[in-house]
């Protein structure tokens, strides 16, 4: 595993207790933010293949600069990538397709936006692609203390949310 950072994660909100340590699990455990970058037009691809591949519409994808984030989701469907480096690589894009998959499961908004229904789909988007196993999500999770529901190898949509309500 690589070396961790020096300096404390940040307090997370009280809504989102998870946030920032699911922020330091992808750059810390998980890494790849310089070596895994992708073009605009492979994250449309990668983004469609995805929706398609969880049998749900696609978002909407935008490129802006959005000074503080690398990369936002918003209701009821549009990703915006932003100018920062880290905005344009795999990770950002799987984690922010997690967000849209979320919500599309379960659009009331009952869940924390980084609890652990949502690193229940993570970690299913992550496996699909042949990224990180669920098995070996799950070893980082536990060692980071972030909370999840742990889905299946061949968990479809329907299991899923079945799992997450």
């Amino acid at each position: 595993m690589a070396r961790k950072f020096n300096r404390s994660t940040k307090r997370s909100p009280k809504s989102d207790p998870q946030q920032h340590i699911v922020y330091r699990m992808e750059s810390e455990a998980i890494g790849g933010r310089q070596y895994l970058t992708l073009t605009k037009p492979k994250i449309v691809s990668l983004i469609k293949n995805l929706a398609r591949n969880y049998h749900v519409p696609a978002p909407a994808v935008r490129f802006n600069d959005m000074t503080r984030w690398a990369a936002e989701w918003a209701p009821p469907g549009v990703i915006t990538f932003g100018k920062k480096t880290t905005s344009k690589d795999l990770l950002t894009a799987l984690h922010e397709f997690a967000h849209h998959l979320h919500y599309v499961i379960d659009p009331y908004d009952t869940h924390q936006p980084h609890g652990k229904e949502f690193m229940c789909l993570y970690m299913s988007i992550v496996d699909t692609i042949r990224l990180i196993p669920i098995n070996a999500m799950a070893v980082i999770c536990d060692s980071y203390k972030i909370k999840y529901i742990k889905p299946k190898d061949s968990d479809g949509v329907d299991e899923l949310k079945e799992l997450i309500k």
